[in-house]
């Protein structure tokens, strides 16, 4: 059977994101004929513009009237099961809930290949503890649809959330078979890969998903966090068209990743955002990092304050003489932080021109120094942390431990005499009797009184 690409929703349609359950709103602006379906046009934008106001008793009256006007449109029946989901969850109303199912449904009668409508009723079977009914509904449209792309990216989507993670990962990679360039497919597989710790594959999802869509934020942010990371190499298995392969051993392919971060960066003040130490983590989180600024302790802001508005630059050139030791050469305009993508541990110190620097972690893993305008030379040594107290008690303890030797043959000299003596006492008082139980008798007998 030939595979179709699968239709649009609609020429000129516009889409808007409800909420975290991936529902879309619908709304039909051009490309409709007749006079009911202008008039659903009309309403359905109407529609829209209310919902986005969170005026949903108003919105869900246009969608129903868009229904009479156009009987046989489906995004009509579709806004007003998503209006009526939503209203349900917010107020907690299941009389809503229960009308949203129906009209999701039939939206599916008027078009059984509605992206949004089955990604919209399987979550709404999903809350309500329907699971089995929720993967029927996206496995059946799998079945019938097998040439959709959209079909196997929404069941992909709902083993993810299920914790399979495995078979999620296999439908978006035959999705991608199917369209090798759909952005939401190369999105999802980028999230997977990156929550299993593979985030150089993740970069390379990441970017190609931008190349095909550029209006994703959060996805632009997470590419720039990666790259952070200094990404350089890829080897795995299989085969990756979207990278260069640069050699082959033993069954594993060996890719470069494109425009991975530099081991050593130099940042001025103005590409510097200080923020409270324990909020970056959260800030790295929720994307807000973008490429060529450096997340910093609020700490940290007052080693660069007399150049806090400064745009200077700076060059960086990067050693590593062995594992414990990093060099920098490094020369700037101002002042600023020298950037290493290395691990952040507390052992880790910092010298600048041989004199102690302080040490930061920037974007909450990586280690930072500050550094003033001019030629330095920056030294990174690590030391694990307690090892000069741990030495010195050692050392104490060796100490000791020879004075007690010292001194035990006098000790032994003296006492051994009365030691032999208390231990012969005991022996004969234990052999005395029959045994310990009867001669534990005999002790507790009354003395007579004379």
């Amino acid at each position: 059977m030939a595979c179709r690409e699968s239709s649009p929703l609609g020429r000129g349609a516009r889409a808007v994101l409800l909420g975290a359950e991936g529902i879309v709103l619908l709304g039909i602006l051009v490309g409709l004929t007749g006079c009911g379906e202008i008039n659903a046009q009309a309403r359905n934008a109407e529609g829209v513009r209310l919902f986005e106001q969170a005026r949903y008793p108003e919105a869900a009256r246009e969608f129903q009237e868009a229904t009479y006007d156009d009987p046989c449109g489906a995004n009509a029946y579709y806004n007003l099961a998503a209006t009526l989901h939503r209203t349900g969850r917010l107020e907690h109303r299941p009389a809503d809930l229960t009308q949203a199912e129906s009209y999701y449904n039939l939206c599916l009668d008027r078009n059984s290949d509605h992206t949004d409508c089955y990604r919209g009723l399987a979550v709404l079977l999903a809350e309500q503890g329907r699971n089995e009914e929720a993967f029927r509904l996206v496995e059946g449209w799998v079945q019938r649809q097998p040439c959709s792309a959209d079909a196997k990216i929404e069941l992909a989507r709902m083993n993810q959330e299920f914790g399979n993670r495995p078979a999620a990962k296999e439908y978006l990679i035959e999705a991608l078979a199917i369209e090798p360039d759909n952005p939401r497919a190369l999105t999802a597989l980028g999230k997977i890969r990156e929550d299993t710790g593979d985030t150089a594959q993740a970069l390379a999802n990441y970017q190609r998903s931008l190349c095909q869509d550029n209006r994703q934020p959060e996805v632009a942010a997470r590419v720039s966090a990666l790259q952070a990371g200094g990404a350089v190499l890829v080897m795995t298995p299989h085969f990756r068209p979207d990278l260069m392969l640069v050699g082959n051993r033993s069954g594993l392919n060996l890719y470069s990743v494109p425009d991975p971060a530099p081991r050593a960066s130099f940042y001025g003040p103005r590409s510097v955002k200080f923020l409270p130490e324990d909020t970056i983590p959260d800030a790295l989180r929720t994307h807000v990092y973008t490429k060529g600024l450096i997340l910093m302790p609020e700490r940290s802001r007052n080693t660069v304050v007399p150049d806090a508005n400064s745009a200077s630059v700076g060059t960086v050139v990067y050693k590593r003489p062995s594992s414990d030791e990093i060099l920098l050469d490094v020369s700037a305009d101002g002042r600023g932080f020298v950037n290493v993508v290395e691990s952040y541990d507390p052992g880790w110190l910092a010298q600048v021109d041989g004199q102690p620097a302080a040490v930061f972690a920037a974007n909450g893993f990586t280690l930072a120094a500050p550094v003033s305008a001019g030629k330095h030379v920056v030294r990174f040594l690590y030391r694990t942390p307690g090892r000069t107290p741990g030495l010195a008690l050692s050392l104490l303890a060796a100490g000791l431990l020879a004075w007690l030797i010292w001194l035990s043959p006098s000790v032994a000299a003296n006492d051994s005499a009365p030691l032999a003596a208390a231990a012969a006492s005991r022996f004969r008082a234990v052999t005395a009797g029959s045994g310990p139980v009867k001669l534990a008798a005999q002790t507790r007998r009354p003395r007579r009184r004379r």
